[in-house]
């Protein structure tokens, strides 16, 4: 694990692609979530759209630690 720390802090290629993709999920789950007109949400969806819901602020806190590695 300590390899794959390493790697990711010394390539900012890996955070910087890691962060694109993520923001691309996002945007693309959020699209799939609300893109019907009118939105029909079940809760089944609803929690799982919650769930997702947490990863722009571990992107954030990824790119934090990244920052902080240098």
């Amino acid at each position: 694990m300590a390899r794959l720390y390493r790697f990711i802090s010394s390539n900012a290629i890996v955070v910087l692609v890691l962060l694109i993709e993520g923001a691309v999920a996002f945007a693309w789950v959020t699209y799939r979530v609300f893109g019907d007109n009118p939105p029909d949400i079940s809760g089944g969806t609803a929690t799982a759209y919650g769930a997702f819901l947490a990863i722009p602020p571990a992107l954030i806190k990824f790119w934090q630690w990244r920052r902080e590695q240098k």
